[in-house]
């Protein structure tokens, strides 16, 4: 008897590549389906130029052959009529489920789902959180890091209990907001001071694109900051997700790639401070504290 086939369509930056992944290995792991990821379609024409960049983990997903990504003389076009029938043609078997403004879909847990193209962003941890320990798994790092970024994860370890990751996002690339809205300087401000009433003496590593807005507003408040080295575009990301994953405790932005690092690590008595802004509100985990 053939497996069914769950296949997803990835996109945007690494943190959105990984809940789509989660989701979608979940989904196939509960109904004994073959896991299948279109790693190049969703990459077409993306205005910030990126790419796929989850093959610097363990991941066992299969990569999608043409025919599932429409990757074909006039795909384009069957993509469109697939998309209006709900559809995955020429498989009329494979049914289109497509998330629907950020609600939750409760069909993808409960749900008899073993043929399916997903897609959507999927940003709660609720689609995958039964398969947790699998998840990890396929998120091991199989990318080899610098000199560089392994002395600065030492100097992170160096610290122990008291490493507190800053994860500030500022959208800067971002030309005109949609539904993100900018995680403002009390926010900060606030998770720093109460952070430091539960750990003593803490040093908070920032992970920032924006290293002078945190200098201007975050710095000379007696709070203890380290900057981590900017990386360059082609391994930045994947490096500071390792250095993020290093550090004991969190304070996060709407960010997907900061709530990864926050989700990934393995201090089970960590800290994570997240705020409520977040375009899916059901993105912050239920045991993270919410401002």
């Amino acid at each position: 008897m053939n497996k069914g086939k769950v296949i997803v369509q990835l996109f945007g930056g690494l943190g959105n590549q990984m809940f789509i992944y989660a989701t979608g290995k979940a989904l196939a792991h509960r109904n004994g389906s073959e896991f299948i990821i279109d790693h190049k379609s969703g990459f077409i024409g993306d205005v910030y130029k990126r790419t796929f960049e989850l093959n610097n983990f363990k991941i066992s997903a299969k990569l999608a052959p043409n025919i599932y990504s429409f990757n074909y003389k006039f795909g384009g076009y069957i993509r469109l009529i697939s998309n209006k029938i709900k559809r995955h043609l020429p498989f009329l078997t494979i049914k289109i489920i497509e998330e629907s403004n950020s609600k939750f879909n409760d069909d993808l847990i409960t749900g008899n789902n073993t043929n399916c193209f997903l897609k959507g962003y999927w940003q709660t941890e609720d689609y995958f959180k039964d398969c947790s320990d699998i998840i990890r798994s396929e998120f091991l790092f199989s990318k080899k890091m610098s000199n560089s970024v392994l002395n600065e994860a030492s100097i992170i370890d160096s610290y122990d209990g008291r490493s507190v990751a800053l994860g500030v996002r500022r959208y800067q690339e971002v030309k005109t907001f949609v539904n993100v809205k900018l995680t403002d300087k009390q926010y900060y401000l606030s998770s720093m001071k109460k952070i430091s009433e539960k750990i003593k003496n803490p040093i908070f590593f920032c992970f920032t694109q924006d290293q002078e807005w945190v200098k201007t507003n975050l710095c000379n408040h007696g709070f203890e900051i380290l900057f981590m080295e900017e990386k360059n575009i082609e391994n930045g990301a994947i490096e500071d997700l390792f250095l993020l994953k290093r550090c004991k405790n969190f304070i996060i932005s709407n960010s997907t790639f900061y709530w990864w690092g926050a989700w990934l690590s393995e201090n089970k008595n960590k800290i994570v401070i997240a705020p409520s802004n977040w375009v899916n509100k059901l993105s912050v985990c239920k045991s993270w504290n919410n401002i």
